[in-house]
This record gives structure tokens, sequence and C-alpha cells, in this order.
């Protein structure tokens, strides 16, 4: 199929594309440290435009990947392929929010955000509730495994919080100096790092139990066919 080979070859793609954005960043990672952007615009443009390219590289790749996993198997055109292809344009317009938002420190937008993902923490944590009342057991496990690394994503998005502003002080340098927060800061985001592998690696081991169970069933019911129908030529003879 024409759309498997092209949702196959974006997912590659995509994978590819990540792997630049990481390469890029270990490359350049010394000379943009010691620099700082606003010396690259002054003095390094060709080094400006490598960290823009690490910058929008992994995004667009995630978006490939993404892409590309939904149209495997599937239509080119579904109404799903659309929806995630909007959704991708969506993520990446993320880009103009400092634009639209300014640079500057608002409290207003973060305690806005913070307030928005906690009440969506807890819509998803009733739903999910609700949706594993029908499922039977071993669906469940599934859903649960999986529900385990979104609980992961959601303590990293609280120890975030903490992380920018109180007790860390990362966005407030010289307050994190004054108190001598900078240890506590590093281990904050080490912990934040932990909760996003962790997560991740539950959402993706969830996600390979389910496919898991869907090609047993599969395989199962194409043996019933296969029985059936060598019963059915048993008979004609």
């Amino acid at each position: 199929m024409i759309q498997d080979k092209f949702g196959k070859s974006l997912f590659i793609l995509g994978v590819l594309v990540m792997i630049l954005a990481v390469v890029l960043g270990m490359n350049i990672d010394s000379n943009a440290s010691n620099m700082g952007i606003e010396a690259m615009k002054k003095t390094d443009a060709s080094l400006l435009a490598l960290l823009m390219v690490f910058a929008f590289a992994f995004p667009l790749g995630v978006v490939l990947l993404a892409v590309g996993a939904v149209m495997i198997g599937g239509k080119m055109f579904s109404r799903y392929t659309n929806l995630l292809l909007g959704s991708g344009l969506l993520v990446s317009l993320v880009v103009l929010v400092p634009m639209l938002f300014t640079r500057e420190m608002s409290t207003l937008y973060f305690g806005a955000g913070g307030v928005s993902i906690l009440t969506l923490i807890v819509i998803a944590a009733w739903f999910w509730s609700q949706y594993r009342l029908n499922l039977i057991e071993r669906e469940r496990d599934i859903l649960d495994i999986k529900g385990v690394g979104y609980l992961c994503f959601a303590l990293a998005a609280w120890n975030l919080c903490g992380f920018a502003g109180m007790p860390s002080f990362a966005l407030f340098p010289a307050k994190m100096i004054e108190y001598g927060a900078r240890p506590f800061a590093i281990g904050q985001l080490k912990a934040i790092m932990a909760y996003l592998v962790l997560g991740w690696a539950a959402t993706a081991y969830g996600y390979y139990r389910a496919a898991a169970q869907v090609r047993q069933i599969s395989h199962r019911t194409s043996g019933v066919f296969t029985a059936e129908s060598l019963g059915q030529r048993g008979r004609g003879r």
C-alpha cells in the first residue's frame, strides 16, 4: 500500500531528524554556552543558524514521527491523519507564544497555565476511572501502565513550576545565588528528568503491551477463519 510505505518513510525521517537535532546540539553546546544568543546575533550568524536548526528540528521530527505512525496501515487522508497534522501545526505555532505574550516575566500567564494543567489532570483522571470500569482486567492493566506515565508527566510539570520559581529560583539567578539554591535547583532538575524518562518508559511499555494484545487477538481470529475454511474444503470434497 502506498500510504503504508509513505507512513513508514515519514516515521524513519522523523527519527533521523530527531537524531540530527540531538547530535547537532551536542556539537554546538560548548560554543553556544560560552557565547549566548545575544553575542551570536552580533558575531557568529552561522552558529546562531545552527542553534535555530537545533531548536526546531526536534519538534519537527516528533511531528513527522507521529504523522508517519498514524499513516502506517491507515488511510493517507483519513480524519485521524488530518487531526494529527492540525495538532502538529498547532504545536509548531507555540513558537509564537513569546511574540504574543512578550518575553517578560508574567505571573498571570504562568498562574493561568498552572491552574489549567491542574484542572485538566483532574478531568483526565476522572474519565480514566470511568473508562476503565468497562474494561476487562488485562485491558485495565495496560491502561493503568500508560496512566503511570501520564502521572509522571504531571509530576514533572509540578516540579518545573518549583524549578523556575520558588524554591529553586532558576528564572531569578540573583535570588538563586543569594539563597544558595543552586544545588537544590540542580537536584530538582534531575528529578524532572527522571520523571520524564519514567513517564515515557511507562507510556512506551503500555503501548507495547496494547500492540501485543491486538496482535494476539488478530492471530487467534485468523486461526479460527483458517480452521473454518479448511473444514469447508474438507466437506466439499
